[in-house]
């Protein structure tokens, strides 16, 4: 797996301004609307690492090591465009982050970009919404790097998008509702931030 990830390393997946998938070569600067081999083969690997992880039970997942971890945070970050990709990066993040030191982890090796610009990327794909603000909720949980959260966009998503953008999807509120908690706990920069971005009142419009 780790091999396969290295080698798709070299491509990134984004999205052009129509939320359509395209691939660009690092190394030569070349873009595509086909998804390379390298990328094809990500899929299937991360799908396959996805299945394995979730057969873990979530109060007993074991450490993992920094550098498989930063792996999987690298495979999402590099491929936020492809939905493929980053719902099975996230939602095998999603479950070795049940171990905390593993969610550490994730947050130090770049998690928390990868899982912003990943919401960002993707803001109507509900199933791989969920999975990115939960990952996000469980990082936020942090005291010690609630703050980096919301230098890094995280209060800005969770209220644009997740609220104001999903005000009728109650679970994904209720998220949100849950990570701002966390973010504003004891924090008053990110209180002001969550203010500033008008927090208070799209939360209010949805649960009215």
């Amino acid at each position: 797996a780790q091999v396969v990830i290295t080698q798709a390393g070299q491509v990134q997946s984004l999205k052009d301004d129509a939320g359509r998938t395209y691939y660009v070569d690092r190394s030569t600067g070349e873009t595509t609307w086909e998804a390379p081999t390298q990328v094809v083969a990500l899929q299937r690997t991360m799908a396959a690492m996805a299945e394995v992880a979730k057969k873990q039970e979530a109060d007993n997942v074991l450490d993992v090591e920094e550098e498989a971890l930063a792996q999987v945070v690298s495979a999402l970050a590099n491929n936020v465009g492809d939905v493929n990709i980053a719902t099975s990066a996230a939602e095998t993040l999603n479950v070795l982050s049940n171990n905390e030191d593993n969610c550490d982890v994730i947050a130090e090796q770049g998690g928390i970009k990868a899982v912003i610009d990943a919401i960002r990327a993707n803001p109507e794909h509900l199933e791989l919404l969920r999975m990115l603000l939960l990952l996000l909720e469980k990082i936020s949980r942090n005291d010690l790097i609630k703050e980096r959260i919301a230098a890094d966009g995280g209060v800005d998503v969770v209220i644009n998008i997740g609220v104001k953008g999903h005000t009728a999807q109650e679970d994904v509120v209720t998220k949100c509702l849950s990570i701002l908690a966390n973010l504003a706990f004891n924090s008053s920069p990110n209180i002001s931030l969550i203010m500033q971005g008008d927090g208070v009142g799209a939360v209010e419009a949805a649960l009215q």
